[in-house]
């Protein structure tokens, strides 16, 4: 019996102390959240087109090894051209550190979101300037920049709607003021959190803007472009 007092004193006698701890901690967590409400972050989302680039270096051959990389579709036919966009989402934070009764608070002052994408379109060096062949080539890859142009706008619209939810729900950090972890390595916590969740909506729009690119690169579609150059030697 005496022991089980013993053990129970001690028990009631933590309990307190985590609680403390507990309730501080709260109170930390709340004065933070106070802080980022009082002062908003400012999220700011650019969007960059890229300057297009056209090459003239490739051989047909080695344009169907590049889309065999770059699309889910079997090329078994010569190509003439290819449009390559590559793009990219870049997110950079400026994060505030201040101090709350023993604990260190972080939270976002700015928040930068930068899509876009570097538009190459591939012509084979086989094709002679404005032969037959080389005008229907370059009309079918400028579809192919107007589908990735068309499918950016609409991403950037998502983005706008949903980044700020993102910085939101990721919030603020805070850590003890003994904590080793240095208010740098904080920040790259907190952009990190950004990327991560920016990096499923990029996903989503690679894998949109690729099936919309597909829909043209039919055998059917390439038979008919093929058809109306039939007087190119």
């Amino acid at each position: 019996m005496k022991k089980l007092l013993l053990m129970f004193t001690v028990i009631i006698g933590l309990m307190p102390s985590a609680e403390v701890n507990a309730a501080s901690l709260r109170f930390a967590k709340q004065a933070c959240k106070k802080e980022l409400l009082n002062n908003p972050p400012q999220i700011e989302i650019k969007y960059n087109y890229g300057e297009l680039k056209i090459n003239h270096e490739k051989t047909a051959e080695q344009l169907v090894e590049m889309m065999d990389e770059m699309y889910p579709l079997k090329v078994t036919h010569k190509l003439n051209g290819l449009t390559s966009l590559s793009p990219y989402t870049i997110v950079e934070s400026n994060i505030a550190g201040t101090g709350v009764s023993g604990y260190r608070c972080y939270y976002p002052q700015k928040v930068s979101v930068i899509i876009g994408y570097e538009p190459t379109v591939y012509i084979s060096n086989d094709l002679k300037k404005d032969t037959c062949r080389y005008n229907v080539t370059m009309r079918h890859e400028q579809t192919h920049l107007d589908i990735g142009y068309l499918s950016l706008n609409k991403f950037l619209q998502t983005v706008k709607e949903e980044f700020p939810k993102i910085v939101d729900k990721v919030g603020v950090k805070v850590l003890p003021a003994s904590s080793k972890i240095t208010a740098d390595e904080a920040s790259t916590e907190l952009n990190d959190k950004y990327r991560q969740r920016m990096g499923k909506l990029f996903d989503l729009f690679v894998k949109y803007m690729t099936n919309q690119q597909m829909k043209i690169d039919s055998v059917a579609g390439y038979e008919f472009e093929s058809s109306l150059c039939k007087s190119d030697s």
